[in-house]
């Protein structure tokens, strides 16, 4: 059996394996890793793979098109996304035409959320698989072997035809993997199938190589969507053998790579797991072929001094931190588990070891008014970390969020196809009881500057061009992308 992987075509640096996909202004472009960990696993199994990613790589769907026909794959497995929805239909739709035989799947939250929607707007589709697809997949490829159809694979929702009837059966759910061991090392595939050169993301050193070292989040952040579509809430994670592997392997066949960027939800739940990769790190001296090691992650409150000074031993640099709001009724509101003070507690920390701290704050919760968004504001200019990100809620499908959204009617757009503006960029699509979707897009494109530009952070990064000058060209690079996409381009509203 040929399996192909694909990333279709859509806004140029669009990252449909963002939590968040948009066109950001920073031009974030991430690996398509769930696709990739499904490719190695599905080829473990026994099935030649292929992966394109013609976003990264510039494609259109014509050279998709010629990709299949050269290959001649028996199934295409295409990432989706809430707001690239219509265009991904759009893409099978064509296929469909051009390969009557094909067998085509979309896989990701979307889907995973609203299976039966999704299959009813695009008859050409055969089916979706929900949740984690890995298990699905190599379940499919057991089937097709054994000369047997989709009717006994868990975690799939799929068209059935019986003559002339058609109905649309949804197979129970298939268990998360319980040993993430199980999937070969994606590295290898990033190295055979991508260019790594096409991915950025701004708080980071370029270029990088980005790995999930685990999957699933313990926490209950009401608007977080991996943890409530895909990978549920218990955080699973490879061994520190094999970890450490994949990092050796990297370093061996990445020579110019400069960073892993580590995308956990959150790769600091467990204290004694973090401990013992940093010591494996340590242990085998490991080192870049022309740079030191270095990582960052995705970290939160809170989070003692003590591990932070050991991450900062074993070459973390960067610490990506959701603090989200600086009321603290929005923090029980929104189940985050952690209070204001926690958060300064962390700050300091984080400074004491070293490190530096990607900020990101969330506008639009429950109970937002005008007031508790300066109040964020404030926040964020008191813990000054090395760059903020200030953003409304955007409500994905099957998250707490959106069903709350709904059940209160503040959606203000329910055309998926239009939760972007022309640029890719995230329109909001909320408003609430006290703040309209325009004053949160507002507060957000006035908080980013605010922050930036404010007296304080500019000291700040005056003094790390002096010390660190790798830091403050990086940053300088960022600042050069924000004026060109915030400042130099006209604005938009946010509904058109």
């Amino acid at each position: 059996m040929k399996i192909y992987f694909l990333n279709p075509p859509f806004h140029p640096h669009f990252s449909r394996s963002e939590r968040s996909p948009q066109v950001a202004k920073s031009r974030t472009l991430y690996y398509p890793v769930w696709l990739a960990q499904a490719a190695a696993i599905v080829e473990q199994a026994g099935a030649e793979i292929a992966l394109l990613d013609a976003i990264a790589d510039g494609r259109s769907l014509a050279d998709c098109l010629t990709w299949i026909r050269d290959g001649a794959p028996d199934l295409v497995v295409i990432e989706t996304t809430t707001a690239s929805m219509g265009r991904d239909m759009e893409s099978v739709r064509t296929m469909r035409a051009a390969f009557p035989d094909l067998q085509i799947l979309f896989v990701g939250s979307h889907v995973s959320a609203l299976p039966e929607e999704t299959l009813r707007q695009c008859p050409e589709l055969d089916g979706v698989v929900r949740g984690e697809y890995e298990t699905p997949l190599v379940e499919l490829v057991a089937a097709r072997f054994q000369g047997q159809g989709m009717e006994n694979v868990r975690g799939l929702s799929f068209r059935q035809r019986k003559g002339t009837a058609e109905t649309i059966r949804h197979n129970p759910d298939a268990e998360l993997l319980r040993d993430l061991d199980d999937i070969p090392a994606v590295a290898p595939i990033y190295k055979r199938f991508l260019h790594h050169r096409n991915y950025f993301f701004s708080p980071a050193h370029f270029p990088g190589v980005m790995l999930m070292t685990g999957r699933g989040c313990p926490h209950r952040c009401a608007w977080c969507v991996f943890n409530q579509t895909l990978h549920g809430r218990r955080y699973r994670f490879h061994s520190t053998q094999r970890i450490l592997e994949e990092f050796e392997y990297i370093i061996a066949h990445f020579p110019d790579v400069k960073e892993v960027w580590i995308d956990d939800d959150t790769f600091t739940v467990h204290r004694a797991h973090v401990l013992e990769i940093c010591q494996g790190i340590i242990d085998r001296k490991l080192r870049f072929q022309n740079h030191p090691f270095r990582w960052y992650c995705n970290a939160r409150p809170p989070l003692d001094g003590e591990t932070m000074l050991r991450m900062r031993q074993a070459g973390c640099r960067l610490m990506v931190t959701g603090f989200e709001s600086g009321s603290p009724e929005i923090l029980k509101q929104i189940n985050k588990g952690f209070t204001v003070e926690a958060a300064e507690t962390f700050m300091a920390n984080a400074r004491r070891a070293g490190l530096l701290v990607h900020g990101c704050f969330v506008v639009g919760n429950p109970g937002e008014t005008p007031q508790s968004m300066e109040q964020t504001l404030a926040f964020a200019k008191r813990l000054l970390p090395d760059s903020a990100q200030f953003y409304f809620v955007h409500p994905y499908p099957g998250t707490d969020y959106y069903r709350w959204a709904q059940e209160n009617h503040l959606l203000t757009e329910t055309d998926f196809d239009r939760w972007l503006d022309p640029q890719g960029q995230h329109r909001c699509v909320i408003t609430l009881p006290q703040v309209t979707a325009d004053q949160l897009t507002a507060f957000c494109n006035r908080a980013y500057k605010e922050y930036h530009f404010s007296g304080p952070y500019l000291r700040m990064k005056l003094k790390q061009l002096i010390t660190q000058p790798s830091e403050g060209f990086r940053s300088l690079h960022s600042a050069f992308h924000f004026l060109r996409d915030s400042w130099l381009r006209r604005p938009h509203a946010s509904h058109p």
